[in-house]
This record gives C-alpha cells, sequence and structure tokens, in this order.
C-alpha cells in the first residue's frame, strides 16, 4: 500500500501550519535538529542530509543554480546552518562546518569551516 496521499496530506499541513515546504521525498535523519518548529524552512526533494545536521529558522536548501546546472546540496554530518541562510546548488557542505545568518552559499565548504557573507567566503578553517 502506498502512503502518497497520507503524505500529501502531512506536506499540506506542514506548509499551512509552519509555513514551510519540505518535500515529502526527502530523506532527513532522526538527528537533525529544527530550531524554531522549522518555521520558513525550504528543502529540494533531492537534498541530502546526514546525521546530527541542526537547521534554524527560514533556511533555503535549493535546486540548482541556473537551468544548465541542475541538483541539490549535500548537507555532511554536524553542520550547523544559521537563520535565513541559502545553501543553493549541487554543492557539498563539509564535516562540522557552519553557515553563518543570511549567508548565500553558492561553491562547496570545506570541513570544519565557517562561512559568511553574500555570496558566502570562507572565513575560518579550523581542521582537526
Amino acid at each position: 500500500m502506498s502512503f502518497y496521499f497520507f503524505a500529501k496530506i502531512v506536506n499540506t499541513a506542514n506548509n499551512l501550519i509552519f509555513s514551510c515546504d519540505i518535500k515529502y521525498t526527502t530523506n532527513i535523519p532522526k538527528t537533525t535538529i529544527f530550531d524554531h518548529y522549522g518555521h520558513g524552512v525550504v528543502i529540494h526533494a533531492d537534498t541530502k542530509i546526514e546525521e546530527h545536521v541542526r537547521i534554524l529558522h527560514n533556511v533555503t536548501l535549493g535546486g540548482g543554480r541556473n537551468a544548465t546546472q541542475k541538483g541539490a546540496p549535500h548537507i555532511c554530518e554536524g553542520v550547523m546552518i544559521g537563520t535565513g541562510a541559502c545553501v543553493l546548488g549541487p554543492i557539498k557542505i563539509g564535516k562540522y562546518s557552519k553557515i553563518g545568518a543570511n549567508a548565500v552559499v553558492i561553491s562547496d565548504v570545506p570541513d570544519y569551516a565557517t562561512a559568511v557573507g553574500v555570496p558566502a567566503k570562507i572565513i575560518t578553517n579550523n581542521s582537526k
């Protein structure tokens, strides 16, 4: 039996109550934390999220940047994404990295790095 209809109902209720759009085909681990009830969060259906990721409100994990470049972000283990951040395109956010509030990330972020600004720049890289 398919749960497609039930998933659509839950997705619609989620949109109405929390003003967020998380596609029902997205695979999100149980250890992912959405602060502030995930208000305003938008997650592309193909986005890959690993364990222990923290996502604050109004975050966009989007698809391709233009018609020729398609794909969704890969968020590695232990990443923290700040309020209002946009992670766009088929990029990888490295392990235990931090994305600052309102940053627009359009290129890969290495492990243990901090990215801030529009477009996002790496300000620290505290590699182990």
